[in-house]
């Protein structure tokens, strides 16, 4: 039996981010996937021994460790700005969606953070999409923990929250974007992104509903067209006649032998 070969999780991001620069972003996609696959390996690895070896969890000694956690983290992130740039806003918001997850006292931070909003000045200017100006690729590992109160900045919240609510407005599900963008105005209420998104949210629904009614008057349209076209054709009277009457109104004697001739 053959056992997989470990690999470094690190190395396999800073590979992945280097590509990332260089535009090889597919490339670097599969990497940090990797690099992701041996951080959960390595995570479950220490959960098995401190079973087998205490029957139960040692919260001192729980893993996955700090460094896995955070590795863990900034992996995500990577992979939600690949999937964003991918335009599969499903998989982006997933991502997301996990890293909250896996934020323990995830509520607690984010009410420490909104009411203490000049406890933390931001160090990783956010795009509207998330990304960080700072660098040509996304740098996540540079705001992804602190060492301060909680381990999440108060930055790479709103980055997740950008990214959600970016992927929510492309998938038009207005609702969802604009409770993201509530979230990022209550860490940031002076955040430009989440302003400039809300505007195109609110010009995006507008024409959206446009569209739709638009949508729904030519399939009206078209059904009563089709309606009155049936319509028109029933009220037509057959042009040919013959002795018994006009055609189709009685069966002919021919048409009645044969129908009898049939039947069993």
């Amino acid at each position: 039996m053959f056992l997989s070969e470990d690999l470094d999780p690190e190395e396999l991001k800073n590979e992945a981010n280097i590509k990332w620069g260089k535009g090889e972003i597919e490339d670097a996609n599969t990497l940090w996937s990797q690099a992701l696959k041996q951080c959960i390996k390595y995570s479950m690895r220490g959960i098995s021994h401190l079973l087998n070896v205490h029957n139960k969890i040692d919260t001192n000694r729980c893993y996955p460790t700090k460094k896995n956690r955070d590795m863990q983290l900034s992996l995500r992130l990577n992979l939600s700005l690949y999937h964003l740039k991918k335009k599969e806003y499903v998989d982006c918001i997933n991502q997301c969606n996990i890293i909250l997850d896996n934020i323990v006292n995830v509520n607690d931070m984010f009410s420490y953070y909104e009411n203490n909003i000049d406890s933390e000045e931001g160090t990783c200017e956010a795009t509207e999409t998330g990304e960080g100006k700072e660098t040509d690729r996304d740098a996540e590992e540079d705001c992804a923990t602190d060492s301060g109160r909680y381990i999440v900045k108060r930055d790479t919240l709103i980055k997740i929250f950008l990214r959600r609510a970016t992927s929510f407005l492309c998938l038009h599900d207005f609702d969802k974007c604009g409770d993201n963008i509530s979230l990022v105005r209550k860490l940031d209420p002076q955040n430009g992104e989440a302003l400039t998104l809300e505007r195109k949210m609110k010009l995006e629904e507008i024409d959206y509903e446009r569209k739709q009614r638009e949508m729904y008057r030519k399939m009206y349209q078209a059904r009563t067209h089709t309606q009155s076209t049936e319509d028109e054709m029933n009220e037509i009277t057959p042009k040919g006649e013959t002795a018994g009457g006009p055609v189709g109104s009685e069966p002919c004697e021919v048409c009645e032998d044969r129908e009898v001739h049939e039947v069993g």
